[in-house]
């Protein structure tokens, strides 16, 4: 390390390339997609603090199960947590909502002297061909339609090498830009990928952010109420529609259990979700079949890793609402992200969503988590009135080339260019992430 803190230079072994990839460059995939091969085999990484490092890239399941113990540990141990892209939830997603264009994902280890490889980062990406109108390559991580989270799994202990390991795949597929989007801000990824990139040197700039809405407890659950909600008429209106909907029946709030079936579960949720107006609008998951055949896959893997949630509010024993959450910890903290909520609109003059988000509240002091990531839209009307606290998410876009060094360096010019104004470049990233 250097006197600031930052990775000494980093020394590149060289490369070592099979016949295919000598006649194709490093890049494997063809313009018909990926080929079949479950992985591209393993290449030299950098050399971090004079310790090698190697890169693994694979396309499949089957090639991943094989790390999934390195992998759950890797999640445990990681700068921050991202629930989506540990091995329960990615898994499923890379089943059911893989694109046609194909995912790949990075894996990254370090090879200490005397001891067993150790896998310190991993991220799945894709390619695009263009940023932004500009003909440039471009790697980044895996959205699906329901991916709230794109913060890459780095080791706490290893990031630099973890953080290089990654930024040397983009830079060995020829890539001109490495695009971190949704990707957390303010905490310790982000001051690790800026340690990095300044050590190497490597343009970085933020070039999103927002905040969205973050629960973190209070003394109990009725300080944190009395907090999020100072107007006492308001408090006094869920009392209000608590006791009216009490009215029209038996009410009882139900938490999933070990006992439980989760799958009959997430099955009331899709039913309750469908009978909304995303059921309607032909948006709700269980109107889609791969996104149905993911939710339910996803839920038993969570369920078996003690890692699912689940809150139903119930009227004569029918839900009427139900939360359904994926829970996410790490060394440092124990936390969660807030997949999805749905309400039966029958019952709309009730409000039974709002209803259950305050018993939410008092669920997650009960079980007295350290934070939950909303996964919700900056400025939510609701949940952001409910969870005063925020995290910062950020695009982070980093340099893999020398095009991709002068579209960073230029990125507020080109911005303002697009926007056909002069006004100021791309605002700083947000603060106050989980961890």
């Amino acid at each position: 390390m250097t006197s600031d803190g930052a990775p000494r230079r980093l020394a590149r072994a060289p490369r070592r390339e099979t016949p295919d990839a000598a006649r194709t460059g490093s890049r494997r995939s063809s313009p018909a997609g990926p080929p079949d091969r479950a992985d591209s085999g393993i290449r030299p990484g950098p050399v971090v603090d004079g310790v090698p490092t190697s890169i693994q890239v694979l396309r499949d399941g089957a090639g991943l199960e094989r790390h999934r113990a390195a992998w759950e540990a890797l999640a445990a141990r990681s700068l921050e947590a991202n629930a989506f892209y540990e091995p329960w939830l990615l898994l499923p997603a890379l089943r059911h909502l893989r694109p046609a264009s194909g995912v790949e994902v990075v894996l990254v280890f370090l090879h200490p002297e005397g001891e067993e490889p150790r896998l310190c980062a991993l991220l799945p990406v894709v390619r695009r061909t263009r940023y932004r109108g500009l003909p440039v390559e471009v790697l980044a991580p895996w959205k699906h339609v329901h991916c709230f989270l794109c913060t890459p799994l780095v080791d706490r202990e290893h990031a630099a090498a973890g953080l290089a390991g990654l930024l040397e795949f983009a830079d060995g597929e020829r890539a001109s830009l490495l695009e971190l989007s949704e990707t957390g801000a303010g905490g310790p990824f982000e001051e690790a990928l800026r340690r990095v990139a300044a050590g190497e040197p490597r343009p970085l700039r933020a070039t999103e952010s927002h905040a969205r809405a973050l629960f973190r407890p209070r003394a109990d659950a009725a300080a944190h109420l009395r907090e999020a909600q100072p107007r006492r008429r308001r408090r006094k209106e869920i009392h209000r529609l608590r006791r009216r909907l009490g009215e029209e029946g038996v009410v009882e709030v139900a938490a999933l259990s070990a006992e439980d079936d989760p799958e009959a579960w997430v099955r009331d949720f899709l039913d309750v979700e469908a009978a909304g107006w995303k059921g309607r609008a032909g948006t709700a998951i269980g109107t889609r079949p791969a996104e149905r055949e993911f939710l339910l896959a996803a839920a038993r893997e969570a369920a078996r890793a003690g890692r699912l949630m689940l809150l139903a509010l119930r009227l004569d024993g029918r839900p009427i609402a139900m939360k359904l959450n994926f829970m996410a910890s790490t060394a440092t903290s124990r936390g969660g992200f807030a997949f999805k909520i749905a309400h039966d609109e029958a019952f709309a003059r009730f409000s039974p969503g709002v209803l259950l988000e305050h018993e939410h509240v008092a669920h997650l002091h009960a079980l007295g988590l350290d934070w939950m990531d909303s996964c919700a839209v900056a400025d939510h009307p609701m949940i952001g009135r409910l969870w005063p606290d925020r995290r910062g998410i950020a695009t982070f876009l980093v340099a893999a080339g020398l095009r991709g060094r002068w579209v960073v360096r230029a990125h507020p010019l080109l911005r303002r260019l697009r926007r056909g104004t002069c006004g100021s470049g791309p605002p700083a990233a947000a603060s106050g992430g989980p961890g």
